[in-house]
């Protein structure tokens, strides 16, 4: 999650949005979907004002189901919750101030209750060597031996390799994957997922 209150930040950059609408327009009740289909939409950001953050254009209307998808940003190594879909009968994002960022940490930082030793925290990640050659090891932390499941997903989205361990390691042998881009998807038995890149040699 990520806010600012400076509008000349979005000029020139390209905002995503990923979402399962399960309704039917309400501006144009032939397109109907049910909610089984991710949904993928980008562009650059036309409608600012102090409440929310969209576009203007007859295409990008919410369609009931997409409310609580976030409009993001991303500099290929981060990504930026902006603003989350509220009002379903235009393309309309409610924009996440100050106060909501500080309140979401608060919560986030006092009031968590799952146990700290079963959460999977990006620090705890290691991946080497990355870029890698013919074998990458993927370490973290698993105190409480928690099942966790490796998925390596290509660039189009295709599963390459799903392992399931309980201990803290895998390897992954790289002679039969292509060079390029993967991503790494790592989640625990309390469903509790992290992503990284991964770059085959």
């Amino acid at each position: 999650m990520a806010f600012t209150a400076d509008t000349s930040y979005y000029s020139g950059k390209v905002m995503h949005k990923f979402s399962y609408p399960a309704d039917a327009s309400m501006i144009d009740t032939s397109i109907h979907v049910n909610g089984d289909t991710l949904y993928y939409n980008y562009g650059e950001i036309d409608v600012l004002n102090p409440i929310s953050i969209g576009l203007i254009s007859p295409e990008a209307y919410l369609i009931p189901g997409q409310s609580g998808s976030p409009l993001f940003y991303t500099d290929n190594s981060d990504y930026y919750t902006m603003a989350i879909a509220v009002y379903s009968s235009q393309y309309r994002h409610f924009g996440i101030t100050n106060e909501v960022f500080y309140q979401f940490k608060n919560v986030m930082d006092n009031y968590v209750t799952t146990a700290v030793e079963d959460m999977i925290v990006r620090d705890d990640l290691n991946v080497f060597p990355n870029p890698f050659g013919e074998l990458v090891t993927i370490e973290f932390s698993n105190s409480k031996n928690l099942p966790h499941t490796l998925i390596i997903f290509n660039s189009i989205g295709d599963i390459v390799v799903q392992k399931t361990t309980s201990l803290n390691k895998f390897q992954i042998h790289g002679e039969y994957l292509t060079s390029g881009l993967y991503i790494l998807r790592l989640g625990n038995s309390k469903g509790l997922v992290i992503t990284k890149k991964l770059i085959k040699e």
